[in-house]
């Protein structure tokens, strides 16, 4: 039963881990033109930046793969206590 919930433990893991890189929260590199505008004021670049991040993050919570990994981690985790 214990070699169950540690294997059930690490795939829900992985799967946790891959539906971050999906949902884009992966490493990301900073373009070099990535601001087209110089001329454009800092919190205007700053609540772009920030509007991408909060798309990011809804993308996290509608992914399946996401609840489906932590159902996964929650289940293997009331195994190891059986």
């Amino acid at each position: 039963m214990r070699e169950l919930s540690d294997k059930l433990f690490l795939i829900s893991l992985f799967l946790l881990i891959l539906s971050f890189l999906i949902a884009g929260f992966g490493p990301t590199q900073a373009i070099k033109g990535d601001s087209e505008d110089e001329d454009e004021e800092p919190k205007t670049r700053l609540q772009k930046k920030i509007e991408k991040q909060d798309k990011r993050l809804a993308s996290i919570w509608k992914s399946k793969l996401m609840w489906v990994s932590l159902a996964g981690i929650l289940i293997s985790v009331v195994i190891s206590y059986l």
